[in-house]
């Protein structure tokens, strides 16, 4: 595994260790840096697993675009095309907007069912 995808494994496993405390500590005060930081992980383990196939990708945020990339690649990952399409807004909240709890509790939900199944379809690091 190159060093470019375990950096990406490993800054988005910090994005999501922070969601997580900031769920257990206060979700309702958190609500919009928990839809973020669940945004960035996953936006990371999109690039990361389009990285472990030696694919390209455009500079972007738009998780569904990445998404779209590698459901061509392997039509398993477009049962994440909702929480992609619910993630991706999220991006917006680092300048304006704001997002309540149960939209950080659904962020987080969503992001981990990606990160497990990026870590499958990844494989373990070399």
């Amino acid at each position: 595994m190159s060093e470019s995808i375990k950096g990406f494994l490993r800054k988005a496993a910090l994005d999501m260790r922070g969601a997580r405390h900031m769920v257990a500590d206060d979700p309702e005060a958190c609500a919009d840096k928990i839809c973020w930081d669940c945004q960035q992980a996953v936006e990371k383990w999109l690039k990361a697993a389009l990285m472990s196939r030696d694919q390209n990708y455009t500079k972007t945020h738009d998780l569904l675009s990445l998404l779209a990339a590698l459901s061509v690649i392997d039509p398993a990952w477009a049962q994440f095309r909702s929480d992609c399409a619910m993630l991706t807004p999220h991006l917006s909240l680092r300048y304006i907007g704001e997002a309540d709890e149960d939209s950080a509790i659904d962020a987080l939900r969503a992001a981990e069912a990606i990160g497990e199944f990026t870590a499958t379809w990844i494989g373990p690091e070399s």
